[in-house]
């Protein structure tokens, strides 16, 4: 999970993990574009295990703050951390 924000200040691949953690059963999609690609995604009960097992929350938020812009990626990482799955 750590490498989605390793490459978050733009520009950054983010298909390129998405589809890692898609792979892993880390998120799912719940909603796709008018042209069929996947467009919302949401994080699975096994992700969010991950995400408690293997994530130093401290310095995870003290790395996003690092970054240039990072109000989106801090609601991100805050929703991803704090809510329990939807699964």
């Amino acid at each position: 999970m750590f490498n989605v924000y390793e490459r978050a200040d733009y520009p950054f691949s983010l298909g390129e993990h998405l589809k890692a953690l898609f792979d892993l059963n880390y998120i799912r999609v719940t909603k796709f574009l008018d042209n069929g690609t996947p467009g919302i995604f949401a994080i699975t009960e096994q992700g969010q295990a991950y995400l408690n097992e293997h994530t130093d929350r401290a310095a995870l938020i003290d790395y996003i703050k690092s970054l240039q812009a990072p109000e989106f990626l801090l609601e991100i990482a805050h929703s991803c951390l704090d809510k329990p799955s939807a699964d």
